[in-house]
Protein backbone atom coordinates (compact mmCIF):
# COMPACT_ATOMS: atom_id res chain seq x y z
CA UNK A 1 0.00 0.00 0.00
CA UNK A 2 1.28 3.24 -1.08
CA UNK A 3 1.87 6.43 1.84
CA UNK A 4 0.88 9.81 1.26
CA UNK A 5 3.47 11.95 0.58
CA UNK A 6 4.36 14.03 3.71
CA UNK A 7 3.05 17.15 2.87
CA UNK A 8 -0.28 15.66 1.65
CA UNK A 9 -1.24 14.55 5.67
CA UNK A 10 0.28 17.93 6.52
CA UNK A 11 -2.07 20.19 4.32
CA UNK A 12 -4.95 17.86 4.38
CA UNK A 13 -6.69 18.78 8.36
CA UNK A 14 -5.94 22.49 6.68
CA UNK A 15 -8.26 22.09 3.97
CA UNK A 16 -10.58 20.55 6.09
CA UNK A 17 -11.15 22.97 7.94
CA UNK A 18 -11.11 25.83 5.58
CA UNK A 19 -13.78 23.63 3.63
CA UNK A 20 -15.73 23.48 7.31
CA UNK A 21 -15.22 27.33 7.27
CA UNK A 22 -16.92 27.99 4.02
CA UNK A 23 -19.80 26.30 4.65
CA UNK A 24 -19.88 27.97 7.47
CA UNK A 25 -19.83 31.08 5.86
CA UNK A 26 -22.47 29.71 3.26
CA UNK A 27 -25.10 29.64 5.76
CA UNK A 28 -28.40 31.88 4.88
CA UNK A 29 -30.11 33.00 7.46
CA UNK A 30 -33.85 31.49 7.44
CA UNK A 31 -36.11 34.47 5.43
CA UNK A 32 -39.72 34.27 4.96
CA UNK A 33 -41.29 35.81 2.08
CA UNK A 34 -42.34 39.59 2.48
CA UNK A 35 -45.68 38.83 1.63
CA UNK A 36 -45.70 36.52 4.50
CA UNK A 37 -44.21 39.19 7.30
CA UNK A 38 -46.53 41.79 6.11
CA UNK A 39 -44.71 44.88 5.50
CA UNK A 40 -45.81 48.24 7.26
CA UNK A 41 -44.17 51.45 7.56
CA UNK A 42 -40.42 51.98 8.02
CA UNK A 43 -39.94 48.05 7.89
CA UNK A 44 -35.90 46.58 6.55
CA UNK A 45 -36.93 43.18 5.67
CA UNK A 46 -35.00 40.53 4.34
CA UNK A 47 -36.89 38.31 2.23
CA UNK A 48 -37.20 34.66 0.35
CA UNK A 49 -37.81 34.53 -3.40
CA UNK A 50 -39.91 31.32 -3.73
CA UNK A 51 -38.80 29.30 -6.68
CA UNK A 52 -35.00 30.36 -5.82
CA UNK A 53 -32.85 28.70 -3.42
CA UNK A 54 -30.28 31.47 -2.20
CA UNK A 55 -31.76 34.66 -4.46
CA UNK A 56 -33.32 36.70 -1.74
CA UNK A 57 -34.16 40.41 -1.82
CA UNK A 58 -34.11 42.91 0.66
CA UNK A 59 -37.03 45.50 1.02
CA UNK A 60 -37.08 48.80 2.57
CA UNK A 61 -40.89 50.41 3.54
CA UNK A 62 -40.43 54.39 3.64
CA UNK A 63 -41.44 55.52 7.19
CA UNK A 64 -43.63 57.73 6.37
CA UNK A 65 -45.68 55.36 4.52
CA UNK A 66 -49.64 55.64 5.50
CA UNK A 67 -50.10 51.63 4.77
CA UNK A 68 -52.73 52.24 1.96
CA UNK A 69 -51.39 54.62 -0.55
CA UNK A 70 -49.19 52.65 -3.85
CA UNK A 71 -45.40 53.28 -3.19
CA UNK A 72 -43.15 54.02 -5.88
CA UNK A 73 -40.55 51.70 -6.00
CA UNK A 74 -36.94 51.56 -7.06
CA UNK A 75 -34.92 47.95 -7.61
CA UNK A 76 -31.44 48.62 -6.92
CA UNK A 77 -29.48 46.00 -8.59
CA UNK A 78 -25.88 44.81 -7.64
CA UNK A 79 -22.51 45.03 -9.99
CA UNK A 80 -21.10 42.12 -11.41
CA UNK A 81 -19.00 40.17 -7.95
CA UNK A 82 -21.74 41.95 -5.88
CA UNK A 83 -24.35 40.84 -3.90
CA UNK A 84 -27.29 42.73 -1.85
CA UNK A 85 -25.42 43.43 1.08
CA UNK A 86 -22.49 45.68 -0.62
CA UNK A 87 -24.85 47.03 -2.75
CA UNK A 88 -26.65 49.00 -0.23
CA UNK A 89 -23.77 50.08 1.88
CA UNK A 90 -22.47 51.51 -1.97
CA UNK A 91 -24.95 53.80 -2.23
CA UNK A 92 -23.84 55.94 1.02
CA UNK A 93 -21.07 57.94 1.01
CA UNK A 94 -18.53 56.26 2.40
CA UNK A 95 -20.09 53.51 2.81
CA UNK A 96 -21.35 54.70 6.38
CA UNK A 97 -24.88 53.17 6.23
CA UNK A 98 -25.76 55.46 9.06
CA UNK A 99 -25.33 59.42 6.02
CA UNK A 100 -28.60 60.85 5.41
CA UNK A 101 -27.22 60.58 1.33
CA UNK A 102 -27.49 57.02 1.06
CA UNK A 103 -29.80 55.65 -1.67
CA UNK A 104 -32.48 54.64 0.78
CA UNK A 105 -32.15 57.44 3.09
CA UNK A 106 -32.90 60.27 0.07
CA UNK A 107 -35.34 57.17 -1.13
CA UNK A 108 -37.31 57.14 2.01
CA UNK A 109 -37.35 60.90 2.12
CA UNK A 110 -39.14 60.79 -1.58
CA UNK A 111 -42.19 58.33 -0.23
CA UNK A 112 -40.06 55.29 -1.82
CA UNK A 113 -39.20 51.75 -1.07
CA UNK A 114 -36.32 50.65 -2.08
CA UNK A 115 -35.63 46.63 -3.22
CA UNK A 116 -32.27 44.79 -3.33
CA UNK A 117 -32.50 41.56 -5.41
CA UNK A 118 -29.67 39.22 -5.45
CA UNK A 119 -28.16 37.99 -8.93
CA UNK A 120 -26.63 33.96 -9.01
CA UNK A 121 -23.74 33.17 -6.71
CA UNK A 122 -21.11 30.47 -7.46
CA UNK A 123 -19.96 28.02 -5.33
CA UNK A 124 -17.99 28.41 -3.09
CA UNK A 125 -18.21 31.83 -3.02
CA UNK A 126 -22.19 32.91 -2.75
CA UNK A 127 -21.03 36.63 -1.74
CA UNK A 128 -20.05 37.24 -5.15
CA UNK A 129 -22.85 37.22 -7.45
CA UNK A 130 -23.47 38.04 -11.25
CA UNK A 131 -26.94 39.18 -13.83
CA UNK A 132 -27.57 37.70 -16.82
CA UNK A 133 -27.88 40.62 -18.88
CA UNK A 134 -28.79 38.45 -22.14
CA UNK A 135 -25.34 37.92 -23.43
CA UNK A 136 -24.18 34.85 -25.37
CA UNK A 137 -27.05 35.48 -27.74
CA UNK A 138 -27.14 36.74 -31.02
CA UNK A 139 -22.78 36.97 -30.99
CA UNK A 140 -23.47 39.20 -27.18
CA UNK A 141 -20.74 38.51 -25.19
CA UNK A 142 -21.48 36.75 -21.84
CA UNK A 143 -20.07 39.06 -19.15
CA UNK A 144 -22.27 37.83 -16.29
CA UNK A 145 -20.58 34.32 -15.40
CA UNK A 146 -21.94 32.31 -14.09
CA UNK A 147 -25.42 33.69 -14.78
CA UNK A 148 -24.70 34.36 -18.18
CA UNK A 149 -22.56 30.95 -18.95
CA UNK A 150 -25.55 28.92 -16.78
CA UNK A 151 -28.01 30.17 -19.21
CA UNK A 152 -29.92 31.64 -16.08
CA UNK A 153 -33.32 33.51 -16.97
CA UNK A 154 -32.87 36.93 -14.80
CA UNK A 155 -36.29 38.36 -16.93
CA UNK A 156 -37.90 35.54 -14.84
CA UNK A 157 -36.51 36.32 -11.43
CA UNK A 158 -37.16 40.05 -11.94
CA UNK A 159 -41.00 39.29 -13.08
CA UNK A 160 -41.09 37.34 -10.28
CA UNK A 161 -39.79 39.66 -7.92
CA UNK A 162 -42.65 42.10 -9.04
CA UNK A 163 -45.13 39.74 -8.80
CA UNK A 164 -44.02 39.32 -4.89
CA UNK A 165 -43.58 42.43 -3.91
CA UNK A 166 -47.20 43.22 -5.84
CA UNK A 167 -48.60 40.62 -3.32
CA UNK A 168 -46.91 42.43 -0.49
CA UNK A 169 -47.49 46.17 -1.15
CA UNK A 170 -48.91 48.27 -2.85
CA UNK A 171 -46.75 49.27 -5.69
CA UNK A 172 -47.68 52.34 -8.17
CA UNK A 173 -46.44 50.29 -11.53
CA UNK A 174 -46.33 53.47 -13.50
CA UNK A 175 -43.26 54.51 -10.86
CA UNK A 176 -40.96 51.22 -11.23
CA UNK A 177 -37.01 52.46 -11.58
CA UNK A 178 -34.31 50.25 -11.92
CA UNK A 179 -30.55 51.31 -11.27
CA UNK A 180 -27.42 49.69 -10.55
Amino acid sequence: MARAPAYALAVRPRAVGFGLALLAACRWPDAQRCVDQTPGAGDDLACAMPGYVDRGYDLRVPRGWDGVSALPLVIFFHGGGGNRDNARAGTCPGGDLASPGCLFALAEAAGYAVVWPDGVGSRPLRGMRSWNAGGGAGGLPCLGKPACADGVDDIAYVDGLLAELLAALPIDETRVYATG
